[in-house]
């Protein structure tokens, strides 16, 4: 597991590029971008998180990842760019926080075993208006989280 201290806010471009000793990493909730290729050809990643913290992700995130199995990016991202899931052949779920504004139509190029797109409850045609029609019947949404009683 690979440790990212809080005090970054950003993961540089091509940072961990081709690191394919990457299994795990832990992205602290202090962080606010992510760069192109920042992940690329980290064919160890088999799944991460990416806190709500995170506003901004760049395209290519995880070119060639091909054994990233499970992906979360939980906050408000602005665009899930182009081919950020490229090649990403064992991608099976990814799941969704609330308002990403934009994701590019190629985004899951060459995702052949995506089975599951979690979105939060009551955003599935929130999503459907922002994925392919060819990923709508994969969105599944989440149960809402119940407030705890004062």
């Amino acid at each position: 597991m690979f440790n990212i201290p809080d005090s970054v806010k950003v993961i540089d471009i091509c940072a961990f590029e081709d690191c394919s000793n990457l299994a795990s990493i832990n992205i602290p909730d202090t962080m606010t971008t992510i760069s192109n290729y920042a992940f690329a050809g980290c064919t160890s990643l088999t799944s991460i998180i990416i806190p709500s913290s995170v506003i901004n992700v760049g395209y290519n995130l995880f070119d060639g990842c091909s054994n990233l199995k499970s992906v979360s990016i939980l906050g408000p991202v602005w665009e899930i760019g182009t081919q950020t899931f490229n090649n990403c052949i064992a991608l099976e779920t990814v799941t969704f926080g609330t308002g990403i504004k934009k994701i590019e139509k190629d985004a899951f190029d060459g995702c052949t075993a995506l089975k599951t797109i979690y979105v939060p409850a009551k955003k599935a045609d929130y999503y459907k208006k922002r994925l392919p029609e060819k990923f709508h019947s994969l969105i599944v949404e989440l149960p809402a989280e119940k407030k705890a009683k004062k």
